[in-house]
């Protein structure tokens, strides 16, 4: 780590050249790491040795086909989970399954480790995810997953750094996971519609309430137009480059309030970034969350 963050590049370099190299070494640094984690035996591993075959198997993936190809690929060069592998040969399939991160009804499988069938893996793999969204904590999710699958149970037991990984999975699988993006970003549009409708029935009973009222509806104007102004010109920054007709639309979304239901439909249905677009869509409806936090919520706080 010393080794690639003390990095004199000489004058006139700039901070973000400086940066870019930076993550290129770190990133050397994580490749030589897992290098030489994965020469280690499976008698040899301990509980810290799982969470990292955990970032391992996460490392850089960013959508489930690539976390089965990475599950793939370190099986064939992880010399301990190659041999847990042999030792059980349905293990592979398991989590080749819950690393999908797919939504499946949750039935519980009581076959021992040792008669696990291919049928069976797969549905405890499917089991991961449900019992995930039922629990607050990847921890606890992974505990109930460990209750209901005996032969998880056995494997927990017999090999201690087995739950620690899949505690680090469970984390990766429900952040990455198109349902669990789906339903925060489909909450969040809901809050966001929610609080206009709040803001214009409170500027409707300042604007009823005369010359008492004449300073809160003031201000509760100034902010609702300050936001709405801000994020056109980030939606017309955004679509300066996309022709006249698509810009309009851009903004007419905006000034009619749909901004937040629009990006979150972009986002749940994976829309890809645009070729002359400044962001991305998560990026895009990060910016705008943030633009009605600062010019609305805090303001109306206030």
């Amino acid at each position: 780590l010393e080794y690639a963050c003390n990095v004199v590049l000489g004058f006139g370099v700039s901070s973000g050249a400086q940066k870019t190299f930076i993550e290129r070494r770190l990133e050397e640094m994580v490749e030589i790491s897992i290098y030489f984690h994965r020469l280690k035996k499976l008698d040899d591993f301990k509980a810290e040795d799982g969470r990292t075959l955990a970032y391992d198997l996460l490392w850089k993936t960013d959508f489930p086909k690539q976390r089965v190809n990475r599950l793939k690929e370190t099986i064939e060069k992880s010399r301990a989970l190659r041999e847990l592998c042999s030792r059980h040969s349905w293990i592979s399939t398991m989590l080749c399954t819950a690393l999908e991160g797919s939504l499946h009804r949750n039935r519980s499988v009581g076959t021992k480790l040792v008669c696990v069938s291919y049928k069976e893996a797969i549905q405890i793999g499917r089991n991961l995810v449900p019992s995930l969204m039922t629990e607050q904590l990847a921890e606890a999710g992974v505990n109930q997953w460990r209750v209901q699958n005996q032969a998880v149970k056995e494997l927990m037991d017999e090999q201690v750094w087995f739950e620690p990984m899949m505690v680090i999975l469970g984390k990766g699988i429900v952040k990455a996971a198109a349902w669990g993006l789906m339903a925060r970003v489909i909450i969040g549009a809901v809050l966001s519609v929610t609080d206009l409708i709040t803001d214009l029935v409170v500027l409707r009973e300042y604007w009823e309430g005369g010359d008492k009222t004449l300073t809160f509806r003031n201000a509760q104007l100034a902010s609702l137009l300050a936001s709405v102004v801000i994020q056109m010109i980030l939606a017309a920054f955004q679509n300066r480059k996309k022709g006249f007709v698509r810009l309009s639309k851009e903004l007419l979304i905006v000034l009619i309030g749909f901004k937040a239901p629009v990006d979150a439909y972009r986002v749940a249905v994976g829309a890809e970034h645009e070729k002359d677009s400044s962001f991305e869509p998560m990026e895009e409806l990060t910016a705008n969350k943030c633009i009605e936090l600062c010019a609305e919520s805090i303001p109306g706080i206030i």
